[in-house]
């Protein structure tokens, strides 16, 4: 089986979503799968994960670099043929949705109720509200998981 697992960054020193990324790309084709880890940039992931496809998204904000990011990766899918999309973050499409930090739209809307005091909640409310990418990601993760003609499918832990 030919699988694509995308992530923005491909680098395993960050932890979390990227270090489980390339562990799970690993282990998938230790079982005899295709793997192609695509991603905006990468560290040294010495092969083991499987092909690294690099959609460069040049300099400028997070929030552009985020968007020149999905319209390289919808480039790619149209050219490219994977039996599986295993996404990391939201993606216009995807088979496999598996967002590691949680809904998007959760945390502009609930995020600053991590915070303790009446300042920091109000400060972190209007932060959320204002961030732009967090919004564009709200707005990409909406879509996949709304749209009539989805064929994506939610992936997600037990907390």
């Amino acid at each position: 089986m030919r699988i694509a697992l995308v992530i923005l960054h491909a680098d395993p020193s960050r932890g979390g979503a990227e270090r489980y990324t390339i562990d799970l790309a690993a282990a998938l084709r230790s079982r005899g799968h295709e793997m192609a880890l695509v991603a905006s940039s990468f560290a040294d992931t010495d092969g083991a994960a499987g092909e690294n496809i690099l959609l460069p998204v040049g300099s400028g904000t997070r929030l552009h670099k985020y968007v020149r990011f999905l319209d390289a990766l919808d480039k790619h899918l149209r050219n490219e043929h994977y039996d599986i999309v295993h996404a990391m973050l939201p993606v216009r499409r995807c088979e496999i949705y598996h967002p590691h930090a949680g809904i998007a739209a959760e945390a502009v809307a609930r995020g600053h109720l991590k915070h303790r005091g009446r300042t920091a909640r109000a400060a972190a409310m209007l932060a959320n509200r204002v961030n732009l990418k967090r919004r564009k990601f709200a707005a990409v993760e909406r879509e996949l998981l709304t749209a009539p003609n989805r064929r994506s499918c939610f992936a997600c832990r037990n907390m």
